[in-house]
Parts: structure tokens; sequence; C-alpha cells
């Protein structure tokens, strides 16, 4: 699925006239401003016959085909076409790839339980920490879940606007938008409440590395992965918290401000590749 097809003959002149040397170009399918179509025209080029993702040069032009100069216009639109592509072109299948399958939920909730009785049996051995831990650990598949439903909706949502052949626009937008910030602050709350117990971990992964070497070779390979899994899901928290270092500390409505700025800077960015000026 793409937003991107051949430009029809009535746009052919516009976009050679602003195409450079060696370059190919597509055109998007019409976005709705203040009740006029805009499309744009992007530009790409082939390396050893095969064409290149990135885009290197865009275009935005009205039904009529003549060329938007107005900056406060192109603003507007600029974050049209941004969001456009992100929800509607090759953005869709990535948002699909971060949906987990039925038996891969299944398969980490199974391995979360298992880690969670490990942990259970070290912190029934007086290691403190591993309660604390555990509770973190039953707890996280389960918001997991919540935040992969709010993700589904996002996608249900924009392939109805497309089995519709709605026009892009700032009302679709405004609902889209709206979901996936839902889906991005759920995913935060999710990462903070690993957050909760990260001065536990390293404790935790060190008794359970130390249990790993006392059993090995001498208990059946069904029981070492068991003790594995919570050496595993403790490696991924603190990773997981490292990546998100510089915001953890971020309460959801910053952290939402923050997403949207990044955005900003994205669209920006965008900006600088239009051949509109």
């Amino acid at each position: 699925m793409t937003i991107y097809n051949e430009v029809p003959d009535k746009f052919i002149s516009i976009a050679e006239a602003n195409s450079q040397s060696g370059e190919v170009f597509k055109i998007s399918k019409p976005v709705l401003f203040e009740n006029k179509k805009y499309f744009e025209i992007v530009f790409n080029k082939k390396l050893f016959g095969i064409l290149r993702k990135n885009v290197i040069g865009r275009l935005i032009i009205d039904e009529q085909g003549s060329v938007i100069k107005d900056n406060s216009l192109l603003n507007n639109l600029s974050r049209l076409f941004y969001y456009y592509a992100f929800f509607f072109d090759a953005g869709l299948s990535d948002l699909k790839n971060t949906i987990k399958s039925d038996i891969q939920l299944k398969r980490e909730e199974r391995d979360y339980k298992e880690a969670a009785s490990v942990l259970q049996h070290i912190a029934d051995e007086g290691v403190g920490d591993a309660g604390r831990v555990k509770s973190i650990v039953d707890r996280y598949p389960v918001m997991r879940v919540e935040a992969d439903k709010v993700l589904k909706m996002v996608i249900q949502r924009v392939e109805e606007y497309l089995s519709n052949d709605t026009l892009f626009s700032e009302e679709v937008l405004d609902d889209v938008l709206s979901l996936y910030i839902k889906t991005l602050v759920l995913n935060f709350e999710r990462i903070k409440f690993i957050n909760s117990a990260s001065g536990h971990y390293d404790t935790v992964k060190r008794e359970i590395i130390k249990r790993k070497r006392k059993i090995k070779n001498r208990i059946s390979r069904k029981f070492r992965d068991s003790v594995i899994k919570p050496e595993n899901i403790l490696t991924f928290f603190i990773n997981i918290l490292k990546y998100y270092d510089e915001v953890i500390n971020y309460s959801s409505e910053r952290y939402k401000k923050y997403l949207l700025s990044k955005d900003a800077e994205y669209i920006k960015e965008y900006s600088e590749t239009l051949r509109n000026k």
C-alpha cells in the first residue's frame, strides 16, 4: 500500500521543471486543507537501477498544478503530508510489525510467569529485592497488552479511512494522532513502571547468574532455561531504561509534549527538502 503513484499527464511538466538530472518522481494522493486539495511530488534517485528510499526533494502543488509559495500554508501542508506518509504509507506496515501475534503474546506471558516463579524462589531464599522485581515482572505483560489494544485501534482507524477513500485532512490527522500519542504514552508509563524498581535489578541479576553457574551441567535443560528467562528479562529492563534515561523522570504530560516537539523537528527537516521556495 502506498500513497504515491505515477504523476498524471497534467502534472508532468511541473514535475519535470522541478526535477534534477537522474531523478524520478511520484505524486501523492491529495490531502484536504481548508476545503482545497493539495498534492506532494517526491523526487528520488536510482542507484544501479534500484530506486533509493530516501526522498531528496519535495514539491507541494494545488489541484491546478500551481506551486505553493505561501510560507504559512506550506508549514501547515508540510505537517499534513509528513503525518500522511507516516500513518498511511510505509509507516502503517511499521506499526503493524510492532503488534505481537497471539502466539507471541502467549509465549511472552509464559516466559514472564516462569521468570516470576524463579524470582519468588529467590525471594523465599532471603533476597528481598527479588520480591520487588517479581511485582514488576507480574504486571509488565498485562501493560503490554493494554498498549497493544490502543495501537490496534490506531491501525484499524487508518484502515477504515483507507477503505473508505477518505481524504487525509486535519480532522483525520487529529483523530489518528491522538490515539497514536495515547499508545506512546501508555508505553512510556510502562517504562516508568519498570523504572520504579530500577535499584533492584543489578542485585537480582547477580543472584540469578550465581545460581545459574551452580546448576550448570547438573540439572535438566528445561530448568536451566527457566533460570535464564529472568536474567534475559532483567537485561531487557536495564537496557530499555538506559534508552529512556533522558526522559525517564518526565511526567506523562511532559513526555507527550516531548513527543510532539520531536515531531516538530522531523517536520522541519521535511520542510528543508521542499523545492517550493
